[in-house]
Order: C-alpha cells, then structure tokens, then sequence
C-alpha cells in the first residue's frame, strides 16, 4: 500500500545529512560533557559549539540558549521561570494555545493566578484589542504562540510586543511551528522567551531549544546538577542536541529554496481542492492547512484516508487522539459540526505533487 505522510506539523522525517552526522556523534561524542577528562571536555567543547551555532541563528547571545527535553518542557520551564520572578499574578493567553500552555495555565489558575484568555478572531488570530483591555499593573506575563499548530495561522507576536514595550511585563512566545520555518529576532521583537523543537525542523525527537534572555535569574523545574547553566539539571542529549544544531542550522542554509518549494505545494494543493472543502484561517504559513470537507467527520474520514495509507490529523497530535472537536477552530467561531469536519493536512519537504494528487483522489473519492 502507497504511503503519504502528511502529518508533519507533529513531527518531520530527520533529513538524511542530520541522521548521517547523529549517529557519527554517537560514535564519537559519548562521554559526558561534565567530565573533567580529555573526552568529557570535548564533548564539552562541541556542545557549547551547538549552542553558538542556535544563538548565532537567532541572533541572541549564547548564554540566551538553553537545551531541553522539548518544546513542553521548555514552555513550562520559561513561563515557571518567569512567573518565579515576579510578585505579580496576572497573566494573559488564548484558547488557541498549545497544550503545554493551557494545562499550565490550568494547573496556575489552581495556584491563584488569574488567567485571562484573549478571544480569538474568525481568521484565527488572537485579537490584540481584546488583549490590551486585561493589561494591567499586576500583569505578570503574556503567552502567545507565533504560529498555531492547527490552523498554521501566524499570530500578530510584533503587534503585542509593541504593546509590552517598557512594561515591564514578560513575553514569552512558543516558536514551536515557527522556528526553522522563519528568520526570527527575539530582540528585535522583545521576546524574554522562546521555544522550539528540533523535530518540528527534521532534527531528532527529544532535544527543545529555549531561548530564555540570560538576565533574568530564573527558578529551574528539574534539580540536579548544575547543567544549561544551573537552569535545568541533567546530563545533556549531547548527540541529539549537535544534530539538532545541524539541523537548524540546515534549516537557516536552504531557508530560501525550502520555503519556495513549501509555497509551491502549498498552492498546488490550494488548486486542486474541491468546493466541498473550506481551508479555515487566513495569514498561515505554508506548511500547515486546516481543511473542512463537507459532510464529513473526523470519526470516520481520519481512518478511511489511513486505510488509503495517508497520514494526516485532526488537529494537535498531542491531542486529537480523543477525535474530538478542535478547540481551536470552536475559538475561532465554528460550530461543532464545522470543526469536527476539518482535518490537518502539514506539507513536508519530502512531499510530492504526486503525493498531493493522490490525496486529493483518495478524498473526492470518500
């Protein structure tokens, strides 16, 4: 059976250059970067050329750059960080954020936060209006991704940050769909933080890169020793992480053509969709398409085109096993039936316009 993966805003197939040097590092780099021997120190020496490779990237400091098990574990470790700093205990997000934002802000709220949600407009961005009506002198913090992982809707992230602007409030912002897709300065948009995952970027699953400002003295999650600079303790992925490095690094080097051929499928798969589908959102990045196909549901169209050997979602990964109506397209103004009828469909730079005609033929056909 044919098999079209189309799933890659989960997760992306490691690029064959990035695999080749893993398991070279594997091989050669296997002693611990805290051992005060000759090897400990160079593989010392090779991590902390990672982290100067992503700093110069994103054009921030090195000591800006922390490595962690991913982009979960890094939202809570800059929103954690941050929030430890501060006696303020206000905070504002939206309902369109990942679940590794909402079920912190959950778990906050419990803790005697006040979380406010910022609605969320029928294109898919969070409305700034609404955002600056909770902005206040005890707002502690705001979260908002760059780019959802839904509906690839890129969120006004300079709007906000314009609105920040020396107040003292901390932004933090998931880069998770953003980072390796778009050039992106943290100073420049006056960002205190952000994430992103290196198998979002065909690297290697397991390794995060936070980009938290050095110069706030955050409080660490995990206690141990004194690794990422006494802010997150263990010893590190150091295989998984100079792949990841390279991999970002791949990333910046073919940003050009890469996009290009991402905005080439894009509007190949744009042409060839029917009237019965309806792409939700607008100002979305190429790669990731959230699709209504009338008079369908994803209880039954998910398995059908999986039968077909088509790997697509019904939104987040992280969350659409339960098949259940994407919240964020409930946030955006949908009704139950139109969201629960939108599939995800995240284009990849090992994807074909053949692969796309075959998709196509699968879906008219059901």
């Amino acid at each position: 059976m044919r098999s079209v993966y189309l799933d890659n805003a989960a997760s992306t197939k490691i690029r064959k250059e990035v695999l080749d040097y893993l398991v070279e590092c594997l091989e050669k780099y296997y002693a611990n970067p805290s051992s005060v021997h000759s090897m400990g120190r160079e593989s010392r020496v090779m991590l902390e050329k990672a982290r100067a490779t992503v700093a110069s990237l994103l054009n921030v400091k090195t000591q800006d750059i922390l490595f962690t098990s991913g982009a979960t574990e890094s939202n809570n470790l800059a929103i954690r960080g941050l929030l430890s700093k501060t006696d303020k205990k206000e905070i504002i997000t939206s309902n369109i954020e990942h679940s590794s934002i909402l079920k912190l802000m959950n778990r906050l709220s419990d803790e005697g936060y006040i979380v406010h949600y910022v609605k969320t407009l029928p294109n898919g961005q969070v409305d700034v209006e609404d955002l600056k009506k909770y902005l206040n002198t005890n707002t502690a913090l705001v979260s908002v991704m760059a780019v959802n992982n839904e509906t690839g809707v890129r969120q006004p992230i300079d709007k906000i940050s314009k609105l920040l602007a020396n107040t003292g409030i901390y932004f933090h912002v998931d880069g998770a769909q953003l980072l390796g897709k778009m050039e992106v300065d943290p100073y420049l948009l006056g960002i205190d933080s952000m994430t992103g995952s290196a198998h979002k970027f065909y690297g290697p699953k397991g390794v995060g890169v936070l980009y938290l400002r050095d110069d706030i003295p955050v409080e660490k999650l995990i206690y141990g020793g004194p690794q990422e600079r006494n802010k997150r303790a263990g010893t590190e992925n150091l295989d998984a992480i100079l792949a990841s490095a390279y991999a970002l690094e791949l990333a910046y080097k073919n940003m050009k053509d890469e996009r290009a051929y991402i905005k080439e499928l894009n509007r190949y798969l744009l042409s060839k969709l029917s009237d019965k589908c309806i792409v939700n959102g607008e100002n979305r990045i190429d790669d990731i398409l959230s699709i209504q196909v009338k008079g369908k549901n994803i209880q039954t169209l998910l398995p059908m085109l999986d039968m077909k050997g088509i790997m697509v979602s019904g939104g987040s990964a992280c969350m659409s096993g339960s098949l259940s109506a994407s919240p964020v397209l409930i946030a955006m103004g949908l009704s139950e039936e139109e969201a629960n009828s939108s599939i995800r469909v995240s284009l990849g730079l090992h994807n074909t316009k053949e692969e796309i005609d075959y998709f196509i033929d699968c879906l008219e056909k059901m």
